[in-house]
């Protein structure tokens, strides 16, 4: 299973949702996506809107492997249990979300902790990658918990 998550953001992030759907009916990968705000009419993979945290994380466990939008949380939970992530940025610019998720996304594709995908016409490039990513041990780092540092200052 191949477990999508848009979370809470709120606002739509149809460009990913479609393009993995669009994947899922091609090669027959179960999916399930949380999905947040983002409209599901018209899509076939197992779709939830809002669910518990806990689902989530028992979701993220049983996956072969994670594809995310770029956002702290969704982000910090693959790292944390050590799965594979493609981490997809959300665009201002498209109306995904109000800021940029661009910089989050390189920080931590730079130390190897999630592999990225800055442009969705890029997916199946970046799929082929995704059984090969090594993850890298959680403590390699200080970099999520710095930026989860940062962040609740402002929280």
């Amino acid at each position: 299973m191949i477990l999508l998550l848009l979370g809470t953001n709120p606002y739509p992030f149809p460009r990913l949702l479609n393009t993995v759907d669009k994947w899922a009916l091609e090669t027959g990968k179960k999916v399930i996506a949380q999905t947040g705000h983002t409209s599901t009419t018209g899509i076939s993979i197992e779709c939830h809107d809002f669910v518990d945290h806990q689902q989530i994380l028992s979701w993220i466990n049983e996956s072969e492997w994670v594809i995310s939008q770029g956002g702290f949380g969704s982000l910090k939970d693959c790292i944390h249990l050590q799965k594979p992530v493609i981490a997809v940025p959300r665009k201002q610019e498209l109306g995904e979300s109000q800021d940029s998720q661009v910089e989050l996304v390189t920080a931590l594709a730079e130390e190897k902790y999630v592999l990225p995908l800055y442009e969705i016409q890029d997916f199946s490039t970046i799929i082929e990658k995704i059984d090969t990513f090594n993850v890298i041990k959680k403590e390699a780092s200080a970099l999520p918990i710095m930026l989860a540092n940062e962040i609740s200052k402002y929280l």
